[in-house]
């Protein structure tokens, strides 16, 4: 039995094209000309939208609760410094009659600590802890002990 080698198949050559540089010769494109000269160019003026509603006449529970997320929202944005000095007002407020509740409380039950001041006061400790440190800070309590059993006097 003779075994004869499979011829190994040879390439094709690629195709070539026989196109000459020379020979192509693109169509130029005209020129774009323009009609308006740039500097007598003027836009059309843009009129301002305008709102025609009348907050007499308006009735909000027409609205979509969508709609009155949006109009809340621009709202608030519109108003965000007015709003957020308000709130600053308010806890300010709030932080100025807790202390005045906490002096008042120290001055009739003296010695008092932190948990037996929020207790009374219906506040969380950690804030009565915070209040404390402020009087005491401006001299009007002075605070006696360590942790649990720090006690607080009125001057």
């Amino acid at each position: 039995m003779i075994i004869e080698p499979i011829p190994e198949p040879t390439p094709e050559p690629e195709p070539t094209l026989d196109i000459q540089p020379s020979t192509f010769n693109p169509v130029p494109l005209p020129e774009p000309t323009l009609d308006i000269q740039p500097s007598t160019f003027d836009p059309p003026p843009v009129p301002e939208p305008t709102l025609d509603i009348q907050p007499s006449t308006f009735d909000v529970g027409t609205l979509s609760d969508t709609d009155l997320k949006a109009a809340a929202s621009l709202y608030a944005r519109k108003n965000q410094k007015a709003l957020s000095q308000k709130g600053v007002e308010k806890r300010q407020a709030i932080a100025k009659e807790n202390l005045s509740n906490i002096k008042a409380f120290i001055s009739s039950h003296s010695p008092a600590n932190n948990r037996t001041i929020a207790r009374a006061l219906n506040l969380p400790p950690r804030r009565v802890q915070h209040y404390m440190q402020i009087l005491t800070h401006n001299g009007t309590v002075t605070a006696t002990g360590w942790g649990a059993s720090r006690e607080y006097f009125k001057k």
